[in-house]
């Protein structure tokens, strides 16, 4: 069997370049080009070493630990506080929870398919593959954390009828009426509350109209006064709003946008 030095070391090098790189991404940190690269220098030549040396199973698996938390602490930067410190060992927790994974799937699909060698062009095509999935999971995880602070449980109040639902809190939204925050609801939501109304009415009753300017030009939309209870840390409230129907309310964790007036009503800032 020949082994090309130069192909074995660009191969670790990359790939320790991509798994240093997913691992800060993951671990919120700055991604340092210069010092990944060393690290992936460092990890590409141990992996060529790694096979000539005579080592026992608990030596060798304490010698690459070892040199995979020396690896992340080179691509990390120095470490001088305790939030340093937890930073760095979330970077290398990733780093090895990204190793095991690409190793294990990579593995696996390559057992299935390929009985002898592996062509190097299918494992680095599966490598980019695993990677791309990878990068989007961790920008939809964070993305999914930051809209979750942003999200209230909230009560409305329409006539009678109440209804519980997870609103978001939009800074951007800023509309009013008569002095009165107009907040959002999903068209099944507001139909929830108006269900009897428009049984009984037809169409129902509707209190006043707003304009809306989009994108794709200025809307009407019909407006309906409730109260909603906003359950925050400082406490509850119930105060009065305008409800008006969402018509583009594409995300489906929650049924509700809230005006930033909602707060600012309050004093919080």
């Amino acid at each position: 069997m020949v082994i090309y030095i130069e192909y074995a070391l660009f191969e670790n090098f990359l790939f320790d370049s991509v798994l240093l790189f997913l691992a800060l991404k993951a671990a919120k940190e700055n991604v340092r080009p210069f010092k990944v690269g060393l690290a992936a220098v460092m990890g590409a030549v141990f992996a060529v070493v790694f096979p000539l040396l005579r080592l026992s199973v608990f030596g060798a698996l304490v010698l690459k630990t070892s040199v995979g938390f020396l690896l992340c602490l080179i691509a990390f930067g120095n470490i001088k506080t305790k939030k340093d410190r937890g930073r760095y060992a979330l970077t290398t927790f990733f780093f090895f929870t990204f190793t095991f994974l690409f190793g294990g799937v990579l593995l696996g699909v390559t057992q299935d398919f390929f009985k002898n060698k592996v062509p190097s062009v299918f494992v680095m095509t599966a490598f980019a593959i695993l990677t791309v999935l990878t990068s989007v999971f961790i920008q939809k995880l964070y993305q999914k954390r930051r809209l979750q602070r942003f999200i209230y449980p909230c009560t409305v109040f329409y006539g009678e009828n109440i209804i519980k639902v997870d609103a978001f809190l939009d800074s951007g939204n800023r509309a009013q009426k008569n002095g009165l925050p107009v907040c959002f609801l999903s068209l099944d939501t507001l139909y929830e509350l108006r269900k009897e109304e428009i049984w009984h009415k037809g169409e129902g009753q509707v209190c006043d109209e707003i304009e809306i300017h989009t994108l794709g030009g200025v809307k009407k939309l019909p407006i309906y006064q409730g109260e909603i209870v906003l359950k925050k840390s400082v406490g509850e409230e119930r105060k009065k709003v305008y409800l008006a129907p969402a018509t583009n309310m594409v995300c489906r964790e929650y049924s509700m946008i809230l005006s930033a007036y909602v707060l600012e009503e309050t004093g919080e800032k």
